[in-house]
């Protein structure tokens, strides 16, 4: 009996150690389950901010958007305001919304002029192009003006006989000029639109987005030639014909109001309603403004620019190719230029200039260097926060 008894007691016993040893093993594995689950996830992690701080470290400026999304009030159907230098993002609503642009349209048709023709060549007008609906400069058949004196009649007065003068020189047809207008666009970053015509007038097929319109007017603006005409208060034309001038006022009242607007179109159908394209300069900081169906739209884009002049600033802290400073390289500790490869701007507040920190760090100093080997890199923090790491080169 007693030997009964010790025997279940053993066997009671085995069957707890064996229990217990089975929810350890269990749990434990589970654990380790989830311990190599929180692994991989910070793997993953860490590899998405990596990507992310790359592709930071590859951007060319840094911004802090939105500037002023908290501070403005929008009246518009869209509007957006960038850096035309980098096409960052100051302020945005209805970025991407799809809407009639009416004469702001003539931005694409100027640069698809200027990019696609001798801007010096005469050209007589044809009956096609005469007593256009809308806007003019009163062309007749058979007048002689210069291509530019025309791209003049265009943005100043907005003439949609200008329009469709040059979009038949260049282009043969508007159906034809209109393809080249989307291929500008296309060029220009914008694949959000569509352009059927040169003037603006009414098409439900005519569209773009406050963002599209922007980044073509930034690519535009980087051109000589339309960003003279754009920033021009009057210009006189001549009609070749018979040697006679005309005397054009340009209708973009930004420029005789605003302190440093340099462009660009303003634009007006039933449809569309008050559209202005304006862009202003101070510095080195220039800023193009779109706002599409604003009945304000002078004051509007005025007080949009005037908000982040007031308070921002833009530095452009390296330009590439450009030297940086003199370090000494080598056993003999020569002078040696150096510099970085590329470009970086900051925009930030004005009162946080001088949280901007440049440090250049040196790996290369001892042995003889070549023109264009690396010899350390750049780094640039703001408030202590790393913005900007590159390499430096010799020159």
């Amino acid at each position: 009996m007693r030997n009964r008894l010790i025997g279940s007691f053993i066997f009671g016993f085995s069957l707890l150690l064996l229990f217990i040893f089975n929810f350890c093993l269990s749990t434990s594995v589970n654990d380790f389950t989830k311990m190599e689950a929180s692994i991989n996830e910070n793997i993953k992690e860490n590899k998405s901010n990596e990507k992310n701080n790359n592709l930071n470290m590859q951007k060319n400026s840094l911004v802090t958007t939105p500037l002023i999304n908290n501070e403005y009030s929008p009246c518009s159907s869209g509007t957006i305001v960038i850096d035309s230098e980098n096409n960052d993002i100051l302020y945005s609503y209805n970025k991407d919304k799809k809407l009639p642009m009416a004469s702001t349209t003539k931005i694409v048709t100027a640069i698809t002029v200027i990019l696609n023709s001798d801007i010096t060549k005469q050209v007589q007008i044809p009956k096609k192009a005469v007593g256009i609906e809308g806007s003019s400069i009163y062309l007749k058949e058979g007048d002689i003006y210069t291509i530019e004196d025309l791209l003049y009649g265009l943005m100043l007065r907005s003439g949609n006989d200008s329009a469709v003068a040059l979009a038949l020189e260049v282009g043969g047809s508007i159906e034809n000029f209109a393809n080249m207008m989307n291929d500008t666009a296309k060029k220009a970053g914008a694949f959000s639109s569509n352009f059927m015509n040169p003037h603006g007038l009414h098409n439900d097929k005519h569209y773009t987005t406050p963002y599209d319109l922007a980044v073509i007017t930034s690519y535009a603006m980087k051109n000589e030639n339309f960003r003279k005409i754009v920033s021009s208060k009057n210009h006189t034309v001549v009609n070749h014909k018979d040697e006679t001038k005309q005397l054009l006022v340009n209708k973009n009242k930004m420029l005789f109001n605003f302190k440093g607007a340099n462009g660009v179109k303003t634009g007006y159908t039933t449809n569309a309603g008050r559209c202005l394209v304006s862009s202003a300069k101070r510095g080195d900081f220039e800023l193009i403004c779109v706002t599409l169906n604003c009945g304000p739209m002078w004051e509007k884009s005025s007080e949009a620019f005037e908000k982040i002049f007031s308070k921002y600033d833009k530095f452009k802290l390296v330009e590439s190719g450009k030297e940086l400073m003199k370090i000494q390289l080598g056993k003999n500790k020569i002078p040696t230029s150096i510099c970085c490869n590329k470009d970086f701007s900051v925009i930030v507040k004005k009162e946080d200039k001088n949280k901007i920190k440049m440090n250049i760090e040196v790996t290369n100093s001892e042995k003889t260097v070549k023109k264009g080997e690396i010899v350390g890199k750049i780094k640039i923090t703001l408030d202590n926060k790393l913005i900007f790491s590159e390499n430096i080169y010799t020159i």
